[in-house]
């Protein structure tokens, strides 16, 4: 076979290739495989419900790896790899104020081969988690937040008293809000956390998606903080009116926005995703129903519900407590739902405990407790606000003062605390106060007066 100088000069760049490879192999084994980056980086913060994370500049074998990160103060946790990044999620959640150190021991092996050569170690500081909420004041609803310890609160919105509510991301980074326009029509705000002055003053706002002369309300962000859920109305024909609404989905980093279903007759509001994202329930309020959309398979559970809530997700999202009247009885009654294997059961039967009604009951991040609002018969004009297990094996009244009426109530994302809304209903000029009731200490302490919608920013 007689060669021609392109055979030649193919052989050659194969060869250079060839060369390169084996040199790029030889250098990863003798420097080692490089760490780019962590998250956060060194002294950075992260919220209670953060992410924490190591970016190499190699594909890498998990287990290796895995097996040499270390957590002071020790943390029970589990990883997950997106492609060269390692992310590690704690069993529970980081502890507010708490200074963590994370250690990655020499030894992780590449696929290719290489090998981490030194140790890294970097600490970081989980901020304390932060009640926010909104002013009372009609011609004052804008958002802010307050320490859990107290204090002054701070203005996170200045739009004359236009905001209609909002959402934090799961992981406390961002915060998106509606705000109605001078048209009547609702758009979707957002801001960055990390942008909030620390010595007051407003942060940057952005609109996140421009809905007017339609309207936008009730976001919920979806747990990876890529989507946000929210309820859709048309602008009718004549002034003020809108349409019963719909389910929209937006793309957070793209804004492009769709409808959940193409069936225009599918209405509902009150988005709510499962923990893990892959189902997104909805209260559809001509059924009226809860309604629980598998994203993956398309599947739904139809739960009856007449009380205009959507209900509380477990955890694992395979479960959700929801509020419905007992066909024998015309008093609530709080029902357990398994969403996987569809069945229904009575947790807590409003007839049992002699009352008149039960509110929307929360269930703990943690899933090891329920809170809900009781109303009775007897003992004034007021409500109290009940503690449970899971199981329903006892209760314990958390607050209970005669003529006033408890609601809004929103777990701290580590379970440790529960912020809530009460008023005095024996006093005309009394104004919504916000309260936070501490496990740690099993009492509660009132923080602000004059919010309502209290929640939490991890």
């Amino acid at each position: 076979m007689k060669f021609q100088k392109f055979d030649y000069l193919v052989w050659s760049i194969v060869g250079l290739l060839g060369a390169g490879i084996l040199v790029a192999l030889w250098l990863n084994t003798r420097i080692g495989v490089r760490v780019l980056r962590t998250f956060p980086e060194e002294g950075g913060q992260i919220g209670v419900a953060g992410e924490v994370g190591i970016e190499f500049a190699d594909f890498m074998q998990p287990g290796s790896v895995e097996e040499l990160v270390r957590i002071e103060p020790e943390l029970e946790g589990s990883f997950r790899w997106d492609a060269k990044t390692v992310w590690f999620d704690p069993a529970g959640a980081f502890i507010g104020g708490q200074t963590y150190t994370m250690t990655l021991l020499p030894g992780g092996l590449s696929e290719s081969g290489g090998t981490v050569k030194e140790a890294l170690t970097w600490t970081f500081e989980v901020r304390p988690p932060r009640v926010i909420f909104l002013d009372s004041r009609p011609d004052m609803r804008d958002l802010l937040w307050i320490p859990v310890e107290g204090g002054a609160a701070q203005r996170l919105t200045d739009t004359g008293g236009r905001v209609f509510d909002y959402a934090v991301s799961p992981d406390g980074t961002r915060i998106v809000y509606s705000a109605t326009d001078d048209l009547g029509g609702i758009d979707l705000w957002i801001l960055e956390v990390a942008a909030i002055p620390a010595g007051g003053g407003l942060p940057p706002v952005s609109r996140l998606l421009a809905c007017s002369p339609d309207r936008c309300s009730t976001p919920a962000w979806s747990p990876d903080g890529g989507r946000i859920a929210y309820s859709h109305q048309r602008v009718g024909a004549q002034i003020g009116s809108y349409s019963l609404p719909r389910i929209w989905v937006l793309e957070v980093e793209s804004s492009e926005t769709a409808p959940l279903y193409t069936d225009e007759q599918i209405l509902g509001y009150s988005p709510s995703w499962s923990p893990a994202g892959g189902r997104l329930g909805f209260y559809a309020q001509t059924s009226p129903q809860i309604r629980i959309l598998d994203l993956a398979t398309g599947d739904e559970s139809l739960l009856p519900s007449s009380t205009g809530g959507v209900g509380s997700w477990s955890p694992d999202g395979a479960r959700m407590l929801f509020n419905d009247v007992l066909a024998d009885a015309a008093i609530q009654s709080i029902f357990l739902a398994n969403v996987e294997f569809p069945s229904v059961s009575v947790l807590v039967s409003g007839e049992k405990m002699e009352a008149q009604w039960l509110g929307q009951p929360a269930w703990s991040p943690d899933g090891e407790w329920f809170v809900f609002a009781v109303g009775f018969l007897e003992g004034g004009r007021g409500n109290q606000l009940w503690l449970m297990p899971i199981n329903a094996s006892y209760g314990q009244v958390l607050a209970d003062e005669r003529d006033f009426y408890y609601y809004n109530y929103h777990w701290e994302p580590s379970s440790r605390a529960i912020a809530y809304q009460r008023l005095d209903l024996s006093d005309p000029s009394a104004l919504p106060e916000i309260v936070v009731w501490s496990i740690r200490t099993w009492t509660s302490t009132m923080v602000v007066e004059g919010g309502v919608n209290p929640g939490w920013v991890p």
